[in-house]
């Protein structure tokens, strides 16, 4: 329901509407969240801009999972888990940077699914959770 224009009801933030891009391009985007706004060297964002992106939850109470500007919030972790198969997570105190990437169709069957779910287990018990 995301891709019908015009909207229906009410549009909270998040990236699924439609954000596309190369592995290594969304590579370089999730190092630049995880360096608070800056990559390479580069200040891309402000700190202080940075930080207002994440600062408030902006999906309203009924749904649990923080969302602000398009960024799912968990403590230190920003990021979004795309439907087509993807993870990204940038911790913006560690300035970690981890992402998950595959191949196939959105109807990756049940061993994608298995392999995704292994991947957050060990993205959280390497988070300290």
């Amino acid at each position: 329901r995301q891709l019908e224009f015009p909207a229906k009801g009410t549009v909270f933030a998040c990236p699924s509407a439609g954000l596309y891009s190369t592995a290594p391009d969304f590579v370089r985007f999730t190092r630049m969240l995880a360096g608070r706004g800056a990559f390479g060297g580069v200040r891309i964002l402000s700190e202080k801009t940075f930080m207002e992106t994440i600062a408030r939850k902006q999906t309203p109470d009924a749904i649990p999972t923080a969302y602000s500007l398009g960024n799912r919030i968990e403590g230190d972790w920003v990021g979004h888990s795309g439907t087509l198969k993807c993870d990204q997570r940038a911790n913006i105190r560690t300035g970690e940077a981890k992402l998950f990437f595959t191949a196939v169709s959105v109807a990756g069957g049940a061993g994608f699914d298995h392999a995704k779910a292994a991947w957050e287990m060990a993205v959280e018990k390497g988070a300290g959770r």
